[in-house]
């Protein structure tokens, strides 16, 4: 029997990160940002390119924590149905939802094509299909209207009564990516350090003064014109109230990844039309096999007793999808769920950007909230401001709650 390595993802594995020192003294910085993960490493990246002397801070190894964890779909697909979406938002709000995602694809694809990054990316196909508990004629209505409506918002999409290797109704959306997160990111972030910028490991942080515009570690204090809160979620000692503190539920997924025979699915990503926690599947075409990721069975906390009988689970359920299928590799990551299931992307006071609650699209939105942390640093008005601001009004109660906007 093959042996299968736990809990270090598969990416952590495969692609080391340069190291770093820990901070032993103030340095002399425009912005700080905490958290070395995509939205860390991606804003500092953008920022030191346009000019600012930046420090990033990571209180363990960049790219270990939950970007590493990540099965790195790189999608405009979101976690809410288009349907949903426009019921709560309208149609042109969620249009420009789905552009911002589009819009981290593309930052993506350019720093790729301009750093000449060996990360195995790739444009894929993403698609959503019916639930193998779904009744199929319930599935096609509901499978055909998404389609109709991502058409009509000018999204490409195509239905299809059997998705190939699946057998079930799916809509195909063109335009999606896939890449090796941490290949991508090693890059940016030996970009980031030298010349005035710095990358600081094992730099945990103790606290934030807004009003002094401070950081400090260990006794050491930091003077910066802005922060950038890139963590996965807010710290407790966030400077908020109750009202201003952004809403996330953190979740446990679970992730199986492993080769495959060649071709038994199509190429892409997958994930299951639903509005309850999903499963996901990932599809790289590789010379002499496939390569596959796949996750899901989601819940609150982080039970870790449960997490082999889920490992199991996830086996099995892969197993019967594409047989012949040898797991190499289980790990699991947190997911923070907004609870309007839009990111919060913004300055949540004065010089302080915080950004979290990126649901299952850690690797868009995260790419995404450092593009408009940059964008925000520089005073640069960004598209999507309003649309993931952080002090939006509260949610009222409902399976899928609506908002009203804050003024």
């Amino acid at each position: 029997m093959h042996e299968k390595r736990e809990g270090l993802s598969y990416w952590n594995t495969a692609a080391p990160m340069p190291e770093f020192e820990a901070l032993r003294q103030a340095p002399d910085v425009d912005v700080v940002v905490v958290g070395g993960g995509v939205t860390g490493i991606t804003a500092a990246h953008l920022m030191k390119q346009a000019g600012l002397r930046v420090a990033l801070l990571e209180q363990h190894r960049c790219g270990t924590g939950q970007t590493g964890r990540s099965t790195a779909h790189l999608t405009a697909v979101t976690d809410v149905p288009l349907v949903r979406l426009v019921e709560r938002l309208g149609a042109e709000q969620a249009r420009r939802l789905w552009d911002a995602g589009f819009a981290a694809i593309s930052r993506v694809r350019a720093e790729v094509r301009d750093q000449r990054i060996n990360c195995d990316f790739a444009w894929v196909r993403g698609c959503l299909h019916a639930p193998v508990d779904q009744d199929a004629r319930v599935a096609r209505i509901a499978l055909t209207n998404e389609a109709s409506i991502a058409n009509a918002l000018g999204i490409n999409a195509a239905y299809v009564d059997h998705v190939p290797g699946l057998g079930r109704p799916g809509v195909w959306f063109e335009g999606q990516a896939r890449l090796h997160p941490l290949r991508y990111l090693s890059v940016l972030l030996d970009r980031i350090h030298g010349d005035g910028s710095y990358v600081f490991e094992h730099t945990p942080v103790d606290g934030i003064d807004v009003e002094h515009m401070t950081v400090t570690v260990a006794g050491i204090t930091i003077p910066a014109s802005r922060i950038v809160l890139a963590t996965h979620v807010p710290p407790r000692w966030l400077p908020t109230t109750d009202e201003t503190r952004p809403a996330v539920d953190v979740n446990t997924s679970y992730v199986v990844a492993g080769t495959a025979p060649v071709g038994v699915v199509e190429e892409g990503l997958y994930w299951e039309h639903r509005g309850a926690p999903y499963e996901y599947l990932r599809v790289d075409r590789q010379e002499r096999h496939d390569f596959v990721v796949f996750g899901g069975l989601d819940h609150a906390g982080d039970e870790a007793a449960a997490s082999a009988d889920r490992f199991a689970r996830l086996e099995r359920r892969l197993a019967q999808r594409i047989p012949g299928v040898r797991i190499e590799h289980r790990w699991s990551g947190q997911v923070a769920e907004p609870a309007d299931e839009r990111p919060y992307i913004g300055e949540v006071a004065d010089g302080l950007f915080l950004a979290t609650g990126y649901g299952g699209n850690g690797m868009t939105f995260g790419t995404l909230a450092g593009m408009m942390a940059a964008d925000a640093v520089r005073g640069v008005d960004n598209p999507w401001r309003d649309l993931f601001h952080v002090n939006r009004s509260r949610v009222v109660d409902g399976p899928w709650p609506a908002l009203t906007e804050a003024s």
